[in-house]
């Protein structure tokens, strides 16, 4: 109850921008508090901002821990699990990387992003013919988004990313 109170004493605050009267409350929150908080878009910011202080402070351990929690206290969350995977892909782990990529799939099919990110991985790998897989997975899906009449070239500009990765110079 004094948390709750606390935070909307702060938010009130008219002298404050609404993005300083936020972070008034959260900078020096520990990440336990994050789950008594019952607007999602706000926990989702205040764990983006520990990660990226975690990240910006070169901690790799107890940036792998915050993903860990962020991820367990909104597990059906897909861009939470898009920015897991980027933090994962740059941490160098790609099969962690790969593992989100799948989960925002299964639970948000819809979600185009993760198709290409998933798609591009696997060409990399030099899994071409699983990452076609997934692009045709997620052209099914994508499709919907345009009129018949342009549902061609939007095909092509999907699944050029094919040939991107393939002409790309190894290192």
């Amino acid at each position: 109850m004094r948390f709750t109170l606390r935070r909307k004493v702060a938010l009130s605050e008219p002298s404050k921008s609404v993005e300083e009267r936020f972070w008034s409350v959260w900078d020096n929150t520990d990440e336990r508090a994050f789950s008594e908080i019952s607007d999602p878009l706000e926990a989702r910011l205040a764990w983006q901002r520990k990660i990226s202080e975690a990240d910006a402070g070169g901690d790799t351990p107890e940036l792998r821990r915050l993903i860990t929690c962020m991820i367990r206290q909104f597990p059906c969350e897909p861009a939470l699990r898009l920015v897991a995977a980027s933090l994962y892909q740059r941490l160098g782990d790609e099969a962690e990387a790969m593992t989100q990529l799948a989960v925002v799939i299964a639970i948000a099919p819809e979600h185009s992003t993760a198709y290409l990110r998933l798609a591009r991985s696997l060409c990399e790998r030099g899994e071409h013919e699983a990452a076609l897989a997934v692009l045709e997975a997620g052209w099914v899906y994508r499709q919907r988004q345009f009129p018949r009449n342009q549902r061609l070239a939007e095909k092509v500009k999907f699944f050029s990313i094919l040939d991107a990765v393939r002409r790309a110079p190894t290192v």
